[in-house]
């Protein structure tokens, strides 16, 4: 996964990826997220044979995870006892239990 974060390519490709379909075509860019920022976009562009001035495009944000998302960070084991409820992703290097 880091490889993809640092790569800034698709595929290993180092310009945009163009792909074809049966009816059409499409085009995969990935937009690179600038420095100290973890977001980048995927942008693909596509079209049909029958009518190629019609041309569509989705954008997806992708994020890359943090640990302040964790609701818990622990390098030890954790246990949370009978009627715990937890809201949100924990993390521990040693183990976590409920009973």
């Amino acid at each position: 996964m880091q490889a993809f974060w640092d790569s800034e390519t698709v595929l290993g490709q180092l310009a945009p990826y163009v792909g074809n379909f049966e009816n059409g075509q499409y085009t995969v860019t990935v937009i690179p997220p600038n420095s100290g920022e973890t977001m980048l976009y995927i942008e693909s562009t596509g079209n049909v044979t029958r009518s190629p001035e019609i041309v569509r495009t989705l954008r997806v944000r992708l994020r890359r995870a943090s640990w302040s998302e964790n609701i818990l960070l622990s390098h030890e084991a954790v246990r949370f006892g009978a009627g715990t409820e937890v809201f949100g992703t924990l993390h521990s290097n040693f183990g976590i239990r409920f009973d």
